[in-house]
This record gives structure tokens, sequence and C-alpha cells, in this order.
């Protein structure tokens, strides 16, 4: 509470300053001639035609294309590391889609392997057979 006085009190003091100062200089800018102040104004023009003429001058000498490329190439730097990120990003999700499609080709295969084989042994095919194909051969060359 006796922060928001003390603050208080300080933008009062500033204020009553200010009117104390403009108090005292008003009587004598009233002073003044005013055929000084017409005449002050023809000779000097107002800032806003003067900036007005040193931009046109800036664009007549063509300064603006280099600022304007300058921000051009920084734009693209930009988008450049933007699309980079962008890139890293889609190759760590694809490096993650193959591996999970060759873990998936792993059990796959591995299912197929252990139906396969079931079905042979069902069926009576595999090593006995491979063992008589073998039989059959060596009694082919004899």
């Amino acid at each position: 509470m006796i922060l928001i006085f003390i603050s208080l009190f300080f933008v009062l003091a500033s204020f009553g300053g200010m009117l104390y100062l403009a108090g005292r200089k008003i009587p004598l800018l009233r002073l003044v001639p005013e055929q000084l102040i017409n005449e002050s104004f023809l000779n000097r023009p107002s800032r806003l035609k003067t900036w007005g003429r040193m931009l046109v001058a800036w664009h007549h000498e063509r300064k603006h294309i280099h600022w304007f490329l300058y921000a051009l190439e920084s734009l693209l730097r930009r988008v450049r590391i933007a699309f980079l990120k962008l890139e890293n990003t889609s190759l760590r999700l694809m490096k993650k889609v193959q591996e999970k499609k060759e873990e998936h080709a792993l059990r796959t295969n591995e299912q197929h392997n252990s139906e396969l084989n079931r079905w042979k042994k069902e069926n009576g095919i595999g090593k006995q057979k491979q063992a008589g194909s073998k039989a059959e051969i060596e009694n082919e060359r004899a």
C-alpha cells in the first residue's frame, strides 16, 4: 500500500514539474513574432518531408535492391534449414518404419517356416524322404 502512495506521489510531482516549466516558457513563446515562426517553416522543411526526400533518393539510387536481396537470402536460408529439419525427421521416421517392416517380415517368415515344418511332419515329408532321395541318387550313380 505504501508503495502505491510513493508511486502516486512521484507521478504527481512529475506532472507538477512539467506544468511549472511550461508555465514559465509560455509567456516567452508568446513574445516571438508570428512572422518569424512562419519564415521558419518556409526555410526549414518538416522531418516527414526530409525523410520522404531521402527515401525517394534511396529508391532512385537502387539501394533498395541490395536490402531486398539480403532479406530474400536470409529467408531462403531459413526455408532451407526448415526443409533440412523436415528431411531429418522424415528419415528417422522412415528408419523406424523399415525396422518394423523387417521385424514383421522376420516374424512372418518364422510363422511360415513353423507352419511348413508342421505340415511336413503331418504328411510325412521331410528328413525320411530326403534320406530316401539320397539313397536313390547313390543307386542311380552305381
